[in-house]
């Protein structure tokens, strides 16, 4: 009786895990003098913990997602400023990575997560427009 309660246990772990998870649902950027405003839009909203991010010595900034599924619905857009080299969303099992490249050096980035509108605003520091040689 014990080892069917806990097979029922973790069935319906299993379950609600699937139905609680967020969804990606769009990404938006907004190109600035000095980087790039991205807004990441997901279904429910999500803690402060579950959002990883690292940038790499050569122009990716990488922003994890942790529990959160992507649909494979959303197409990234293309940048008329030519400021984001590449952008790729990649689904992982509990997870989504969205990893964009950019044409200016990244200095750093600040996420700020809302907790009551199931979105992120991640503000990519680069080099000055004016800077560029």
């Amino acid at each position: 009786m014990l080892k069917k309660i806990k097979h029922i246990t973790l069935i319906v772990s299993l379950f609600m895990s699937g139905i609680l998870a967020s969804t990606l649902k769009d990404i938006k950027y907004d190109p600035k003098g000095n980087g790039l405003m991205l807004s990441i839009e997901y279904s429910h909203p999500i803690p402060d913990d579950n959002i990883i991010g690292w940038k790499s010595d050569r122009n990716w900034l990488y922003i994890t997602l942790l529990g959160v599924k992507h649909s494979n619905e959303i197409v990234p857009k293309s940048d008329p400023h030519n400021l984001i080299k590449e952008l790729v969303i990649d689904s992982f099992d509990e997870s989504v990575q969205i990893a964009l490249l950019l044409t200016r050096k990244i200095h750093w980035y600040d996420i700020i997560n809302s907790k009551n509108s199931s979105s992120a605003i991640v503000f990519i520091h680069t080099e000055m427009k004016n800077d560029l040689q």
